[in-house]
């Protein structure tokens, strides 16, 4: 009994929907293809000049890498010319940074507040660990700055944050 398996290439990408500044990868397997393949990559009908290894890569992708990528291989004798289904890859666009106006606020020592809009807050310009809500209820006894990261609906966040600043004020003398 002669057993015939079809050789093929499938490309499978680390993510397909991205936000700009993250890598792309893009990797393509062979199938029952034998010794002596290369890999040429494609972006729609555009031959990606220089992509021949089986990993395409694309750090810190734009909006302009976001389109159909397959992989046809070339070379060998059994997978000559066998071409993977295309793999849609959407990059989205960075939201700008916040717009707080006024950027600022005062309030009474110990009181509880709550940072204004939809954001990510933090308690640093970058890095750090999302607050967990926008609510400070513990009470602020200090002046004391927060940042606010944007988010849109493809889940990307700003590149910078706002500075939003709150002065504390001393509770005022009870009257006598």
């Amino acid at each position: 009994t002669l057993t015939v398996k079809s050789p093929s290439v499938t490309v499978e990408a680390n993510k397909t929907s991205l936000c700009e500044g993250e890598t792309l990868t893009l990797t393509a397997t062979l199938t029952n293809c034998g010794a002596d393949n290369s890999i040429q990559w494609y972006k729609g009908e555009d031959l990606l000049t220089g992509e021949n290894k089986d990993q395409l890569t694309i750090s810190s992708v734009t909006t302009t890498n976001s389109g159909e990528y397959k992989a046809v291989v070339t070379g060998g004798i059994i997978c000559s010319s066998i071409e993977s289904s295309a793999v849609t890859i959407t990059v989205n666009a960075l939201p700008g940074a916040p717009t707080l106006s006024p950027n600022t606020d005062e309030l009474c020592s110990g009181k509880p507040f709550t940072l204004p809009g939809d954001y990510n807050w933090y308690e640093v310009s970058t890095g750090g660990t999302k607050l967990n809500s926008a609510t400070i209820s513990g009470g602020i006894t200090s002046n004391k700055s927060y940042w606010a990261e944007a988010k849109n609906a493809s889940g990307c966040v700003s590149s910078t944050r706002t500075e939003y600043t709150l002065t504390v004020n001393d509770k005022p003398a009870v009257p006598t």
